[in-house]
């Protein structure tokens, strides 16, 4: 996982799936229309663990879990229909075996705001 902070906000993009799988605006904290001097302030982000991100902005620190799930792929004609642009698909095993479609999503698990 690959994640930066832009003026609009945090973005997190998978690079085994190649695709982008989170955006978290910018917090209110951290918006220059509210404080004015916060503007040369940068966020600062840490990847506690490969699935855990915390960052800090302005006056808000955030984490988020992000978490994986698997699915089989379907098969015959509708795998053909259904698959056609998924870049997501892996291969498992050998050829007996269905492929897996892996989808990572992002959850907040926690939001402050100091005074």
């Amino acid at each position: 996982l690959v994640a930066w902070a832009d003026s609009s906000g945090i973005k997190i993009y998978d690079i085994e799936q190649s695709q982008r799988i989170a955006h978290v605006d910018r917090p209110t904290g951290a918006r220059c229309a509210l404080y004015p001097t916060i503007s040369s302030l940068r966020p600062s982000l840490f990847f506690e663990r490969s699935d855990s991100l915390i960052f800090a902005w302005g006056d808000c620190i955030m984490g988020m879990k992000i978490n994986e799930t698997s699915r089989s792929a379907p098969t015959g004609a509708a795998a053909k229909s259904a698959g056609s642009g998924d870049k997501s698909i892996v291969a498992v095993g050998g050829d007996t075996q269905a492929p897996v479609i892996k989808k990572r999503t992002v959850e907040l698990s926690m939001a402050w705001e100091l005074d």
